[in-house]
């Protein structure tokens, strides 16, 4: 919901339920009562599962516009690597490496994108350069559309 609000909740199987209210005592910031029951009643108004329904077909059509829009801009240039990971999805692009000059010119550009390599924990000889992680949560279609247009001006 918001870090501000200071709530959380899970949703646990029965027999961790117990060592978890215990493990969560130690470390509990104590939320008011107020805020426990507006949450309680968020949930159990079925308002949670709500807007969960729609943020994902919001997200799911920001997906799909990015996706047309890739598609549109490189056509069989790129692959998706993994798009059911949430908020971002992982693009290689077949013919680009993507240098950290590269990624500082397509930032210049305004323009943000992950190379992957910068998400491993070990090297492990495999390459990864011409694989980014790409956001699209937070963007309009005209961001998308505008986006993918300068990458494609860019990498080129």
């Amino acid at each position: 919901m918001s870090p501000a609000i200071r709530t959380d909740f899970m949703i646990l199987p029965d027999q961790l339920l117990k060592d978890c209210k215990t493990q969560k005592t130690y470390s509990d910031v104590h939320t008011d009562a107020l805020t426990q029951y507006t949450l309680a009643e968020f949930i159990s108004s079925r308002s949670l599962e709500k807007h969960i329904w729609k943020m994902k077909k919001y997200y799911h059509r920001n997906q799909n516009h990015l996706i047309r829009e890739l598609t549109d801009q490189f056509a069989s240039e790129f692959k998706i690597l993994g798009q059911a990971a949430g908020l971002h999805m992982v693009v290689r692009f077949h013919n680009t490496t993507f240098s950290r000059d590269l990624v500082q010119e397509i930032a210049h550009q305004g323009i943000r994108i992950y190379p992957i390599e910068n998400y491993l924990l070990e090297h492990s000889g495999c390459n990864y350069a011409s694989e980014i992680l790409m956001g699209y949560s937070h963007l309009s279609f005209e961001n998308i559309a505008e986006g993918v247009h300068i990458l494609r001006k860019v990498i080129t």
